[in-house]
């Protein structure tokens, strides 16, 4: 993997946390899993291409490219990984609280549906809102309010673009 940016968020609350968030550049063939998280998790990819796979009785297998994502759901068994051809770079936002299962179902997102398409303003706007929540992340009481505001804005375009879910 090259050029990993990540941050662990620290704060925390019954209704929200923002668990992860960060962009990264694959090597050709870079993967992750088959593991499970413990959060809700969101990937966009800016570039190239590559697979992601859920497990279990309805195991899926998904191949992805820029201007595309994928959601993974906690306790749920997935897999991705970069293309050997055009590896690709993404950016992602984790989250959990007990307000998480209503945002996702307000993207009409779940694991049996976890693959969503932006336009491509939409997907600048969500790179533009991880580079700002990168740019916030000094742990001050403002840097988490912003990572926030810019948390909901990407959760805002996306449901603006799960009006028209791409077909899987």
């Amino acid at each position: 993997m090259e050029a990993v940016e990540s941050f662990v968020a620290t704060d925390s609350n019954d209704s929200l946390c923002i668990t992860t968030f960060g962009k990264s550049r694959n090597k050709p063939g870079h993967c992750w899993g088959p593991d499970v998280r413990s959060y809700y998790l969101l990937h966009y990819i800016v570039s190239g291409k590559g697979v992601f796979q859920t497990y279990g009785a309805d195991g899926k297998t998904y191949k992805l490219e820029a201007g595309q994502g994928f959601l993974i759901e906690p306790a749920y068994v997935t897999r991705y990984e970069s293309s050997q051809d055009e590896p690709w770079s993404y950016i992602w936002v984790g989250f959990s609280g007990s307000k998480a299962p209503d945002i996702i179902r307000g993207l009409y997102m779940n694991q049996d549906a976890p693959i969503f398409t932006c336009s491509e303003q939409q997907g600048a706007h969500l790179v533009d809102c991880v580079e700002k929540m990168l740019a916030h992340r000094d742990g001050s009481f403002t840097s988490i309010f912003r990572q926030l505001e810019y948390f909901y804005s990407f959760i805002a375009t996306l449901t603006e673009s799960s009006k028209n879910p791409a077909p899987v």
